[in-house]
């Protein structure tokens, strides 16, 4: 069967690809995507996902000069977001997208509906240098497995989309070689 690569741009957005995150988030350990699950609203499926209240952009954030004083460093959170990024080929990212929660400046992040290429190399539009793994994150990422990917993520991506997942965290993990 013959493999033909499509442009993600013009590949509508899905839905089930936010639940696919929140489920990959909370595997790993990282819990900064918010429970999202899937719904039957009036015979239509969608994904129905926890609102963040009192929460405000990155974007907004920018605009206001609201300086962040969560216990994880602004710099850290952001990392750990190019890793997960990186590792579900997120394109999409946006300072729209990025959340904190008032009163934690905790980073929450939102809109995977472009995420989940069947992609093994790494996307090109997200920064990689300057990536840096801590021990925990690295075991997390080395305990994903197909094994423990593809119950979870059943009917939200397929066998080749979860082998990419894999074959991107393998490159994400030699950005930052363990000393």
């Amino acid at each position: 069967r013959k493999h033909t690569k499509l442009n993600r741009e013009l590949l509508p957005d899905r839905y089930h690809f936010d639940i696919a995150a929140y489920r990959l988030s909370e595997l790993l350990g990282f819990h900064l995507v918010p429970l999202s699950v899937e719904r039957k609203v009036k015979g239509t499926k969608g994904v129905v996902q926890y609102w963040l209240e009192n929460s405000y952009s990155e974007y907004t954030a920018k605009e206001n000069d609201i300086k962040h004083m969560g216990y994880c460093s602004h710099k850290k959170q952001h990392n750990m977001m190019r890793i997960f990024d990186l590792l579900i080929y997120n394109t999409d990212r946006n300072q729209t997208n990025i959340l904190f929660e008032a009163n934690q400046d905790q980073m929450v992040w939102i809109d995977h509906s472009r995420a989940f290429a069947d992609e093994r190399k790494l996307p090109k539009n997200i920064k990689r240098n300057n990536i840096q793994i801590s021990p925990k994150m690295r075991v997390a990422l080395l305990s994903l497995t197909f094994e423990n990917l593809e119950p979870i993520m059943k009917g939200l991506l397929n066998r080749r989309q979860i082998r990419s997942i894999l074959k991107r965290r393998d490159k994400i993990l030699r950005l930052d070689p363990a000393d």
